[in-house]
């Protein structure tokens, strides 16, 4: 018998096996790759769940503005067709009652306040996108965190809106409330805000027949520099920076002085 023939393990022409030593697993470049599309797969989906986020809190806050509104027309629907700052604490509204009228609006908390009633929690006066106000479980003022801390105090961390000083139910395109992230830049409006609201005003400047608008625009402090705004119809917008002064010019043009005044929460 010959010696192939003895070896069972050889073939059967008579070559020698050839045993490959290349590796099987992946290099390092093909591993490199690989953790690249894992991570850029990931980064797509956590962007999506972002603006996903970002747009429920928007969709959230134009809801919050609804329910606001309504409060608001249906308290003035049973004031005289007033809105809590052209009425005075006597009254039930938020103005002093050793004040006049439209000279002084009393405290922004207390206009809000005035809601509770129609609200019954002051949760949806807390914008979902707001990273510095609290939500209150309550407007009872013996609750343990009352809406706008324990009376006389007036604390504005759980409000994130607007009010519209000069909004009127008659006048339907008036903005009534609304995120309060713009208009730092605004000048101060006449009249008393009391120690809670920062009192702005917006007007019209005619430069060449067209209206122009300065110094309004949203920060970037939420809902990526879009903002919500209520009127006084009762309706709740989203507005993008481009509408935001058209928004605004339709409150001033409600009002013959051509002004009109809004009062913002303090930090």
């Amino acid at each position: 018998m010959s010696s192939l023939d003895s070896n069972p393990c050889a073939p059967a022409c008579g070559k020698p096996v050839r045993v490959s030593t290349r590796e099987t697993g992946f290099s390092r470049v093909g591993l490199l790759l690989v953790l690249a599309v894992v991570f850029a797969l990931a980064g797509m989906g956590l962007s999506k769940l972002d603006r996903a986020r970002v747009r429920a809190a928007r969709i959230s806050c134009v809801g919050n503005g609804k329910h606001v509104g309504l409060a608001f027309r249906i308290w003035s629907n049973d004031h005289e067709e007033q809105f809590p700052w052209a009425r005075h604490q006597k009254d039930g509204g938020c103005v002093p009652n050793s004040s006049a009228v439209g000279e002084a609006f009393g405290e922004i908390v207390d206009a809000f306040r005035c809601l509770s009633n129609e609200l019954t929690v002051p949760k949806v006066l807390v914008c979902p996108d707001d990273p510095v106000r609290i939500k209150s479980a309550s407007f009872d003022p013996q609750a343990p965190a009352p809406f706008g801390g324990k009376p006389p105090a007036v604390e504005t961390k759980n409000l994130s809106y607007v009010a519209g000083w000069d909004a009127d139910e008659t006048r339907a395109q008036g903005v009534l409330s609304g995120d309060s992230h713009f208009g730092e830049l605004l000048p101060s409006g006449l009249g008393d805000a009391g120690r809670s609201g920062l009192n702005r005003s917006v007007s019209r400047l005619r430069r060449e027949d067209a209206i122009q608008e300065t110094n309004v625009t949203w920060t970037s402090e939420r809902h990526r520099g879009i903002g919500i705004l209520g009127l006084a119809d009762g309706s709740s917008h989203q507005v993008a920076p481009t509408q935001l002064p058209e928004f605004l010019l339709a409150s001033v043009l409600t009002h013959s002085n051509e002004v009109f005044r809004i009062v913002f929460p303090k930090r």
